[in-house]
């Protein structure tokens, strides 16, 4: 039912993985869910810059979800920071070339867990299911408020200013308290770091 709530809200219903075109369409939602207007100056970048950056995640992603699923979180681990170091460097190349400031991993994972997030809630995400098994949550604020709320962590995080070794040491916290959680012991009941999030973004939604 939360998958069902966002795909309708974000517009991700009639939408596959399979179609380059919409895994595009999925990074581009991603990359404003990074909140680029935080950068002063950042309407200087030039549209098809920002496309060609879009462009070369969604190639990465696809290249991805055409590879053998992860057999384990570690081996997941291992793509998402070579997604994240990949659009990092390219996004930090184009800052530098109009003068504005580097940006942290926060913004990186922001965008790259977005772009599975909306993938996740496509029309064919089902035949892809094994390649979500150890996807991590997207960082922002509403997250960081829950996970100060459940004891996840007693600090404040500020999620574009997250280095990658802070980011990793709480997404990893995140992963273990899923699969701790209450919900773990029932059956047919999912304890993916993704559904926790969605089930968490659509109470933020209610309130």
């Amino acid at each position: 039912e939360e998958k069902r709530a966002f795909a309708r809200r974000y517009g991700c219903e009639n939408l596959a993985i399979a179609n380059q075109g919409d895994v595009m369409a999925a990074a581009r939602k991603g990359y404003q869910d990074m909140a680029p207007r935080t950068i002063a100056n950042h309407g200087v970048i030039a549209a098809e810059d920002i496309d060609g950056l879009c462009r070369k995640l969604a190639d990465e992603i696809t290249a991805y979800f055409k590879s053998d699923a992860p057999a384990d979180a570690k081996q997941f681990d291992k793509s998402h920071k070579s997604l994240c170091r990949s659009f990092l460097r390219g996004y930090n190349k184009l800052l530098k070339k109009h003068d504005l400031p580097e940006q942290a991993y926060g913004k990186a994972q922001k965008i790259v867990n977005m772009t599975f997030k909306y993938l996740y809630c496509f029309d064919d995400a089902c035949e892809h299911d094994a390649w979500f098994e150890y996807c991590h949550m997207p960082v922002d604020s509403t997250v960081a408020t829950w996970w100060k709320a459940e004891g996840i962590t007693t600090c404040t995080i500020s999620w574009t200013k997250l280095t990658k070794k802070e980011y990793l040491f709480f997404s990893r916290l995140a992963r273990a308290w899923c699969q701790a959680h209450p919900l773990a012991t029932a059956e047919g009941v999912s304890t993916r770091p993704l559904d926790f999030e969605l089930v968490i973004w659509n109470r933020a939604n209610e309130i």
